[in-house]
């Protein structure tokens, strides 16, 4: 037992030691991007092609975010307007797949394709700009400010505990959750917004706490021939998903699906003969609040999220009877074969200058660029 108690105290006391004498390495930038996801990259390429030297750090391996490592490769834009970096993206999809028709598989989207090759395409559009840099696997601590200025950010390497410090002239927060600006103490709002504050008319007459669900996702492929079922999730029960699809449908106090289970899978159909788990009707989604929460409170959180979404790939698989399908083995480079991270369909709203609504896509020759927060009303001349 002593032995043992040593030997447990000599381990502590060495990473103890490895982790206070970490390198700190210091960088120094015109634009730093928090977060390599969708909005991430774009932002970053667009700024090195401005002409300033720009870094973006990610803290996955992947660039893409959502669209990515989030598993929910569909476009949710205009199909008939490909401007900008949507529309380049796309261009390679079409190149690489071969042509509109081979990436419009499923019925959510006009444009579906596979996680890791958005990640692919992102990264060699990434290396083109001489003035970006991407550094990957870095995790956020928080902002770098003087005063109520922010200078640059914190990050230390999830491998290595290698702490970065970047300045920067200009830093931008493209992290899924906004926890930039939440660290940098910006205010924002989170939840339900109250009629009365937006004018949208499509809310509530008082605000409230509640987000939108989210969703681990996962991405099963067509073996072409029977697999192996998932090992047995703890409290698997089928009847969680009854009411998904009519091809099980038992408990009719339970909403009527629209469509049957082939159908459910084809929603998501990827090229390659792939499906992505994203199902909002007694599915994979689920409810937890975990914006506010602490990484360790939010791993925790989201672990219930990664067991409901295996507990639907088993059901699918023996429920329904789709046995030649399983996790696909060639997407994301996680242990569980599942997303690098959730889709979160909502995020903090930081109090800005400006706030597009509805009203600004409803009525856009009809709606001035004003809204009143807190009753701080906030002008923006175009």
């Amino acid at each position: 037992m002593k032995k043992h108690l040593l030997l447990l105290f000599t381990y502590l006391l060495s990473f103890q030691l490895t982790q206070s004498q970490a390198p700190v390495v210091h960088l120094q930038t015109d634009v730093l991007v928090i977060g390599g996801t969708a909005s991430g990259i774009s932002a970053g390429i667009q700024s090195a092609r401005l002409g300033v030297n720009t870094l973006v750090v990610e803290e996955t391996p992947w660039l893409g975010g959502m669209l990515t490592s989030a598993g929910v490769p569909a476009f949710d834009g205009n199909n008939a307007m490909p401007a900008g970096l949507f529309g380049e993206f796309r261009q390679h999809l079409y190149d690489y797949y071969g042509g509109a028709n081979a990436v419009s598989t499923g019925w959510v989207s006009n444009t579906l394709f596979e996680p890791h090759i958005g990640d692919s395409i992102f990264k060699s559009m990434a290396r083109k700009e001489q003035l970006l840099t991407v550094k990957y696997n870095y995790q956020f601590i928080s902002v770098i400010k003087n005063g109520t200025t922010i200078t640059g950010a914190e990050f230390y390497e999830i491998y290595t505990g290698a702490k970065l410090l970047v300045k920067a002239k200009r830093v931008i927060d493209a992290t899924e959750l906004g926890d930039g600006l939440a660290s940098a103490k910006v205010p924002y709002d989170l939840g339900m917004e109250s009629n009365d504050i937006t004018g949208e008319q499509v809310n509530l007459a008082g605000a409230n706490d509640i987000i939108q669900d989210i969703t681990y996702v996962g991405i099963l492929k067509d073996y072409g021939s029977p697999q192996p079922l998932i090992a047995r999730p703890i409290n698997y029960d089928s009847t969680e998903f009854d009411g998904s699809n009519t091809s099980f449908y038992k408990d009719t106090s339970r909403k009527r699906p629209s469509v049957d289970a082939k159908k459910m899978l084809e929603y998501g159909k990827l090229p390659n003969n792939k499906y992505m788990l994203n199902w909002p009707i007694y599915g994979n989604d689920i409810y937890l609040n975990v914006v506010e929460k602490t990484p360790k409170q939010r791993e925790a959180l989201l672990e219930q999220a990664k067991q409901q979404t295996l507990r639907f790939v088993y059901f699918i698989q023996k429920d329904l009877g789709f046995n030649h399908l399983a996790l696909a083995n060639d997407e994301f480079p996680t242990k569980d074969k599942l997303a690098l991270y959730p889709y979160h369909r909502e995020s903090r709203r930081m109090h800005g200058m400006v706030r597009m609504l509805v009203q600004h896509i409803s009525k856009p020759f009809d709606t001035q660029l004003t809204i009143t927060i807190k009753k701080i009303v906030l002008h923006h001349n175009i």
